[in-house]
């Protein structure tokens, strides 16, 4: 395949895929879908390349599919203790990080209409948090909308204290001023 521009679909889904992966235990909710292999059908290298790319400057042209990846991927297992669950943490709005890991499960298959209602929900209860922001940031950035990815990705790392998640907020920001 030849190379082609990368889209901020396809920018923020690498970034999508990094977050699932800093997750615990996140990338075993995928079913048969490997992040791995997720990856490089999607961008033609291992993610870990593939951020790199997208936040040095060095370029955007990608080999694989990008975000279009959605369309290949098998379907989401079904498990009928997670839809209680989730219903649940809907009703109750008391599970603030489940409710954003499953936003973050819903943009993995694009489905996101879904992962908006379940970050909504956790921003509403909880909007002095980062989590909810920087998973809206990605939502964003998949729904093509860079300058409103920006800003709940601002919103984010002002409320992070924990490395890990601020070294991914700040590389997701540095994504979109490639993209400028």
């Amino acid at each position: 395949m030849q190379a082609h521009p990368s889209t901020v679909q396809d920018v923020f889904y690498a970034l999508l895929l990094d977050e699932i992966a800093a997750q615990p235990n996140l990338q075993d909710e995928l079913g048969a879908n490997e992040l791995g292999d997720v990856a490089i059908k999607a961008f033609g290298v291992v993610l870990e390349v593939a951020l790199a790319f997208y936040t040095s400057g060095v370029g955007t042209a990608i080999k694989g599919v990008g975000f279009r990846v959605v369309k290949q991927l098998l379907p989401p297992p079904k498990s009928v203790l997670r839809d209680v669950g989730e219903i649940m943490a809907m009703v109750s709005g008391s599970n603030y990080n489940a409710l954003c890991r499953s936003a973050l499960l819903h943009l993995f298959w694009g489905e996101l209409e879904k992962a908006e209602r379940k970050v909504n929900l956790a921003k509403h209860k909880h909007d002095d948090r980062a989590f909810a922001h920087h998973v809206y940031g990605i939502l964003r950035g998949l729904q093509g909308d860079a300058r409103r990815a920006q800003f709940e990705l601002h919103l984010a790392r002002e409320r992070e204290q924990l490395g890990g998640p601020r070294r991914r907020i700040e590389r997701a920001l540095q994504a979109i001023d490639r993209l400028k």
